[in-house]
């Protein structure tokens, strides 16, 4: 008897149930940092034993995930963008309001283009069946559709702060009164004057995504699965969204259930330097400087007159410069390494790393 227990023990132990799902995950994003926020989660999804299908710029290599890569399909923005289109545009909050959705609207429209690929087209007419889907809500919402195709419940993911059109997925309260919309700029210090223009930027946000980006979406939607749906009434059934934030570096705020602060999720062991940059940084006396514009903004478009001013400065000060810097550099001062591609994260676990 006491042997017939312990077997029946061993045996519940040893051979306990497992659950795996089928996954299709959606992030056709063409900017490697908004990736870079998904890729760790999607991986560690795939590391317990569930099957990701996922339509990305930027496959992963994992047994457990099969990519439908889009690459080639919209342009990559990577390292790409001006500086001219940043420089010296200076807005209030609801003319910044009205210029990031219009923008959105625009740049929104290439996602389109992924219906163009053979593994897209093949998806959309197997008889693939998933248990979940999930997506960025960033600038569009136009992969709901593969939702409503397949009949799935779905996660989202936002690679920033909650945006407006996030925060009415979930029904998060909106306290514009003490807490800023997140493209305003603004603190949690405002006077009446600030509170005002908080609220009207808000509303700006939601009715321009909605009017603009919504209805491109469901358009696209429309042509592309001969899907008629609804996207105000689609999103609210959110299951939960993710999100790229910690409540230790922002405001303190009320979050509803279904929202859940990831952020650092990409953080991951720090991995060895390269040699070059190793010893460089070993070897500054006064520390190391780390200077990047991030992925998407090319250095080399700084203007000759910016370029020369931030080479003047750094010429000057004791430590050492590592500069994220395309091409060549004429001019450069001695305590400045330039490289196309640096290791961030190892590089800021540096000691010797002073400022970012």
């Amino acid at each position: 008897m006491i042997f017939l227990f312990v077997a029946v023990i061993i045996i519940v132990t040893v051979f306990s149930p497992a659950n795996t799902a089928n996954i299709l995950a959606v992030f056709p994003h063409q900017g490697f940092s908004h990736n870079v926020v998904y890729q760790p989660y999607i991986l560690e999804l795939a590391n317990r034993g569930h099957n990701i299908t996922i339509i990305t710029n930027y496959p992963l290599e994992h047994p457990n995930i099969n990519n439908i890569s889009i690459r080639g399909s919209m342009p990559i923005s990577n390292n790409k963008k001006n500086i001219s289109h940043i420089e010296g545009k200076f807005m209030n909050e609801i003319q910044s309001s009205i210029s990031t959705i219009w923008n959105f609207h625009y740049r929104g429209k290439i996602y389109e283009a992924m219906f163009t690929v053979d593994g897209v087209k093949k998806l959309l007419n197997s008889p693939s069946k998933f248990d979940l889907l999930i997506t960025e809500h960033f600038n569009n919402e136009l992969f709901l559709g593969f939702a409503f195709k397949f009949n799935l419940p779905f996660i989202l993911l936002s690679s920033c702060n909650m945006l407006p059109w996030n925060q009415h997925a979930i029904g998060q309260p909106y306290s514009l009164a003490n807490i800023p919309s997140t493209l305003t700029g603004l603190g949690t210090k405002m006077n009446f004057y600030n509170r005002a223009m908080n609220t009207i930027s808000h509303i700006v946000q939601l009715l321009g995504y909605k009017l603009l980006c919504r209805t491109r979406d469901e358009a696209i939607i429309k042509q592309k699965l001969d899907i008629e749906v609804s996207l105000d009434q689609l999103i609210l059934n959110a299951s939960l969204i993710m999100v790229n934030t910690h409540f230790t570096m922002l405001e303190s705020k009320p979050l509803v259930p279904a929202a859940v602060e990831v952020g650092g999720i990409h953080i991951t062991p720090i991995k060895p330097l390269p040699v070059d940059i190793q010893k460089y940084i070993d070897e500054a006396e006064n520390g190391v400087i780390y200077f990047c514009m991030g992925s998407l903004l090319r250095g080399e478009s700084f203007s000759a007159e910016k370029r020369q001013m931030f080479l003047n400065v750094f010429d000057k000060i004791p430590q050492r410069i590592l500069w994220k810097w395309e091409g060549e550099l004429p001019g450069k001062p001695s305590n400045v390494m330039i490289q196309k591609w640096m290791p961030q994260r190892d590089i800021l676990a540096h000691p010797n790393v002073k400022l970012f």
